[in-house]
């Protein structure tokens, strides 16, 4: 369960990564930064 949830993870990060040609860190915030604006919008927040 939770070492699925992991390799899902990784392979978004993977991914992102190669699409913004960075490195892994980098892609991680690029996607957590894309996940909270998301949520503000659904929110009405922007």
């Amino acid at each position: 369960l939770i070492i699925g949830k992991m390799n899902k993870a990784f392979d978004e990060v993977y991914a992102m990564a190669n699409k913004l040609n960075s490195d892994l860190r980098t892609a991680a915030m690029a996607i957590a930064v894309d996940r909270v604006v998301r949520a503000m919008k659904v929110r009405g927040m922007l």
